[in-house]
């Protein structure tokens, strides 16, 4: 068997064969990659490398983003688990760094590195707040910060992963990359971040992250869905929920459902009434507004700073 298993969750063919070499390329070489095609059309882009390490699997059935991971992760036969989005890439040394972290870290769960984005050819490095090494209060980080990992930038020790899934079993609706590191965490495995830029992510209108409202529907679940038995955690997981209700009450007004944008500000103040109190104020009277408040939400998106800034790659790691 492999040590590593690399995944590829396939479905656009534009990019296939940029994420697949970079796979076999890198210097660590006992590893095998899975191409899940989620199209059905892809075999060819995967028998054209000719490796004897691509391993095909044709999906079954067109499943949510979850339903993807689990089933691709369930290919995977490796003590170490990538998972590569199809539009993203490695750097040569990506899988070599993080098995030597893993490999020296009993407790380690997840290894992870930093990642630049590529906007068209313009590559930006986000600001990264976090020191290298062991993680510290890593799920309260993520929580309260929005310190999210993608699977791109990262690999996943097996057994941290069936512990993830042992605790709390991955639901159909959730942002499985979010939920999953969350999960790990929680179940009492470390995650060590790696001080290199060995993962490139590419920044695209495609991307199911900025679809509304399948990002933000995701979004909400993931962390509705999420068991804290901890109270003080459990406090930052609804101020998280909270915030996500009040990002998509501005998308949906954006898109003129002024009674969504209604319902998620009421969520929200429900949630935690001492958070975000400014924005829930500010979203408010723009729900009251009515079509006022349509073309102010269109405003902000294309002419505030912020607004604009929320169309680019993401500069810094985090919440913006």
């Amino acid at each position: 068997m492999p040590r590593v298993s690399i995944a590829i969750r396939a479905f656009r063919r534009r990019w296939l064969s940029e994420a697949i070499a970079s796979v076999l390329a890198q210097t660590h070489r006992d590893l095998e990659l899975v191409i899940y095609d989620d199209a059905g059309d892809l075999e060819p882009v995967a028998a054209g490398f000719g490796d004897p390490r691509v391993r095909y699997h044709r999906a079954e059935a067109r499943l949510t983003a979850s339903g993807r991971f689990a089933a691709a992760a369930a290919q995977c036969r490796g003590e170490y688990i990538g998972i590569l989005d199809d539009d993203d890439r490695y750097d040569p040394t990506f899988v070599a760094t993080l098995v030597q972290v893993l490999d020296s870290d009993p407790r380690c769960g997840v290894a992870f590195c930093r990642s630049v984005w590529d906007d068209a050819g313009e590559l930006v490095v986000p600001r990264d707040p976090r020191p290298a090494g062991s993680q510290a209060d890593y799920v309260e980080s993520m929580l309260r910060h929005g310190w999210w990992t993608a699977f791109s930038q990262m690999l996943i020790r097996r057994s941290a992963l069936e512990a993830a899934f042992r605790d709390q079993p991955l639901p159909p609706d959730v942002g499985p990359d979010t939920f999953i590191n969350l999960r790990i965490g929680l179940a009492g495995w470390t995650h060590v971040l790696v001080d290199g830029l060995l993962s490139r992510r590419r920044w695209h209108a495609g991307q199911l992250t900025r679809e509304f409202p399948v990002a933000d529907d995701m979004a909400i679940a993931t962390f509705r869905r999420l068991a804290i038995a901890d109270g003080i955690l459990a406090s930052v997981r609804d101020q998280q929920l909270a915030r996500s209700h009040l990002v998509r009450a501005v998308h949906a007004l954006r898109a003129g459902d002024v009674g969504q944008a209604r319902v998620d500000v009421a969520a929200a103040a429900s949630l935690a009434p001492s958070a975000w109190r400014a924005e829930r104020r500010a979203l408010a009277l723009a729900v009251a507004g009515g079509p006022a408040g349509i073309l102010a939400a269109r405003l902000w998106a294309t002419c505030s700073p912020r607004g604009r800034r929320r169309a680019r790659a993401p500069d810094r790691v985090g919440h913006r």
